[in-house]
C-alpha cells in the first residue's frame, strides 16, 4: 500500500514530501497514515483489514481512504476545504 501511495503522490504531487507512520484503528490488522508535507489533514489512511466473517482464511482485504482536501491543498499550494453539501447525507425517518 505504501508503495502505491508513494507512486501516486510522485505522479500527482511531484516534489511534495510525503511521510508514513503506523496507524492504529480497530478495523485494521496493520495500517498506515500518510501525511503530505506540513498539511495537518492526513493525505491518506488505511491498511489490511482484520479478518471478516464468511471470507476464506486466505483472503485479505485492504482499504485506503484518500483525503481529497489534503491532496488539493498540496497541489494548489493553498489551504483548500471541501464545500458543505446542501443536503444531509442521512435523512431522518421522523
Amino acid at each position: 500500500m505504501e508503495t502505491l501511495l508513494r507512486r501516486l503522490a510522485e505522479a500527482v504531487l511531484a516534489g511534495v514530501p510525503v511521510t508514513f507512520t503506523a496507524h492504529r484503528d480497530f478495523r485494521y490488522r496493520a495500517a498506515l497514515r500518510m501525511q503530505i508535507g506540513d498539511i495537518a489533514i492526513p493525505g491518506a489512511a488505511g491498511g489490511i483489514l482484520n479478518p471478516l466473517a464468511g471470507l476464506p482464511d486466505d483472503v485479505e482485504l485492504a482499504s485506503v481512504h484518500l483525503c481529497l482536501e489534503a491532496w488539493a491543498s498540496a497541489r494548489s499550494g493553498e489551504a483548500i476545504g471541501l464545500a458543505e453539501l446542501p443536503f444531509p447525507l442521512v435523512r431522518s425517518s421522523e
